[in-house]
């Protein structure tokens, strides 16, 4: 009875979310053979039966067999995986266990799932026996899915409909452990293990592939990156002057992707990955490591920050204010304490994509159009022109909310980067995320080569505010510059290497999310009617401005003060001389950073407020979460 009492506590919950209009590319030949135009000619979706989830709250742990036979207390859902095509066509598909939310206790090793496809066990399952989601947790397809796919199939034009039966259940080896007892009272914690199922269908043959257990050449303790679907992790050829593809895996010394460590040949190689057209999309995706990536066919660039703590430093950590000394940075795993740039919502998040250079964009004017973006919901069909990579201009003069929807919008539906929605996350950095970046920066893992020896970032002086260009910290806009693959340019970049992040000091001021409260505990609009970030909220004179409604809570840090630590603000504040000018009811929206032309004043610890508007020399940086 004790047993029971114990158990009757867990609140297990498994969330399984339709995906729905996944769109494949069928390639079309002419009878020569040569390859014509990607055609976009069907779908895949996910349909359910009534019975659309499962919740084993106050269940009890239980054998395989008797959780397979019985299939009680809504521990199984039907669903299908249908397509909708015309024509003789096949769409290959996989299911993946995705967004795994463990307990305290209950773990991946405790929750057991079963799949049954038209009323029989697939091949990865053994009948009348489940397995467990973490033996799942090193099977992958390349591309497509990162971790944890579960089953691959076919549909065709002669079978367009699989319908399955998913079963999951809590292992009878678990024991939840008792939270508080005495001698008369019992009292049990009651746990949550969350999951989601996706489908993701492609044109071309798909396999499920096994993790090699060989350890990555990184060991430095930093969580590997997270590919999102059609990402593609490289690295930089200095004798050839190109990108190539990376081994996913790092473990292929001759493609070795990144290493976080504080010292050694490979210091400073944090994880690049890109995104490309999608006329070359799958090609560069099936490639091998090594394989050339076309610069033209680069849409967009990204830097892993990997989850970690920090000591918050005071008093330039015991160096000067010319000469600050390292933050003491700890890599932290999933279900470890970490500053809050890892903490999304109800997420605690192993690391995040940050921009490798400021937004700029294919077609639209930098700085002469105000809000040409023209985005006021997360879907702008503009967004599809934004380009993160280097040599191009920096899109200026929008205002706050044209550039956070522009950043949401980057996940629609047949978006331009390959970003399949509900599996990623894209929004415009916040000013926590900003932080993060500064912290590792100014740490053994980024320019400090020890606890006492740091080097500021060089500032990007380029008078055209194109991204990627550097100059030694402190040098004025007339001074010679180099692109971001010189040595000029490295330094400029948060490692001081081509693998860094850059921009972050001069180029253009960039908006973070970052906005100060109004006397309600609400975040405000900005200064005047006619001077504000397009969000609706309160002005400086007590008046409302209604905009568009302020995103979710979890898009922006909200202040009440006049000073915050913990964001590389007040903690930071004159670093390298930097400067800081906290947001107030008239300036309520950050940004970070500094002009081109600021010379020793372009500084990574920057802050300053504004309105909110757009204005010339004036950027933003975008993110990706995908777990």
């Amino acid at each position: 009875m004790k047993k029971q009492n114990i158990i009757m506590g867990i609140s297990f919950i498994l969330l399984i979310f339709m995906v729905i209009g996944v769109s494949y590319a069928a390639y079309k030949f002419s009878a020569a053979g040569t390859k014509e135009n990607v055609i976009s000619t069907g779908t895949i979706s996910m349909s359910y039966s009534q019975n659309s989830f499962i919740d084993l709250k106050h269940t009890y742990p239980k054998t395989d067999t008797y959780a397979i036979a019985t299939k009680e207390d809504k521990s199984s859902m039907e669903f299908s995986v249908s397509m909708e095509t015309s024509g003789t066509k096949q769409i290959n598909y996989a299911l993946a266990i995705t967004n795994i939310e463990e307990g305290t206790t209950l773990k991946s090793d405790k929750v057991k799932i079963y799949l049954e496809k038209e009323g029989k066990v697939v091949n990865n399952f053994e009948t009348n026996k489940g397995k467990t989601i973490d033996s799942f947790k090193n099977k992958y397809i390349e591309g497509l899915i990162d971790s944890y796919a579960i089953y691959q199939d076919i549909l065709t034009t002669s079978n367009k409909t699989h319908h399955y039966t998913l079963t999951s259940w809590i292992d009878e080896s678990y024991i939840l452990p008792i939270k508080n007892e005495t001698t008369t009272t019992k009292q049990t914690n009651e746990e949550t293990y969350k999951f989601k199922v996706k489908v993701v269908g492609v044109d071309t043959p798909i396999t499920i592939e096994e993790k090699s257990t060989v350890s990555s050449l990184d060991t430095s303790g930093a969580n590997a990156p997270v590919l999102a679907s059609n990402m593609i992790p490289v690295y930089y050829d200095e004798t050839s002057g190109v990108w190539k593809k990376a081994d996913k895996n790092n473990k292929d010394n001759n493609n070795r992707w990144y290493s976080y460590e504080s010292s050694g040949e490979y210091k400073g190689m944090w994880a690049n990955a890109v995104t490309v057209k999608d006329t070359n999309r799958q090609t560069y995706l099936n490639a091998t490591p090594g394989t050339t990536i076309s610069m033209n066919d680069i849409t967009t660039m990204w830097v892993w920050i990997p989850r970690f703590n920090a000591v918050t430093p005071n008093n330039y950590n015991g160096g000067t204010k010319a000469k600050p000394n390292a933050i003491d940075v700890t890599y932290a795993k999933q279900n470890e304490p970490a500053i809050d740039a890892f903490t999304f919502g109800n997420k605690e998040l192993s690391g995040f994509w940050y921009g490798k250079f400021e937004t700029g964009h294919a077609t639209l004017a930098s700085n002469t159009t105000k809000n040409n973006l023209g985005c006021t919901n997360e879907i702008c069909n503009n967004a599809n022109g934004i380009i993160i990579k280097p040599n191009v201009t920096s899109l200026q003069y929008n205002n706050l909310s044209n550039f956070f929807f522009a950043s949401r919008s980057m996940e629609q539906t047949g978006n331009s980067f390959g970003f399949i929605k509900d599996e990623v996350d894209t929004h415009m950095s916040k000013n926590n995320e900003w932080g993060a970046v500064a912290y590792l920066t100014q740490s053994i893992y980024g320019r400090c080569t020890d606890s006492t020896t740091c080097a500021a970032v060089g500032i990007n002086n380029n008078k055209n505010t194109i991204t990627g260009y550097g100059a030694p910290a402190g040098s004025n806009d007339s001074a010679t510059n180099g692109a971001y693959n010189t040595t000029l340019g490295k330094d400029a970049s948060t490692t001081g290497t081509i693998y860094g992040i850059y921009d972050m000091a001069g180029g253009s001021y960039e908006f973070v999310m970052g906005i100060f409260a109004d006397t309600n505990g609400k975040p405000r609009s900005g200064y005047t009617i006619g001077s504000n970030s397009g969000f609706t909220g309160m002005l400086s004179d007590g008046t409302t401005y209604t905009g568009i409604a302020f995103p979710d809570s979890k898009y922006y840090n909200l202040y009440t003060g006049s000073s915050y630590t913990g964001h590389a603000l007040t903690e930071t504040q004159d670093w390298y001389g930097s400067f800081a000018f906290f947001a107030d009811k008239s300036q309520p929206c950050f940004y970070r950073g500094g002009g081109y032309n600021m010379s020793l004043s372009a500084i990574i610890f920057n802050f300053i407020g504004s309105p909110g508007g757009g204005d010339k020399n004036l950027s933003s940086r975008f993110v990706i979460i995908n777990e």
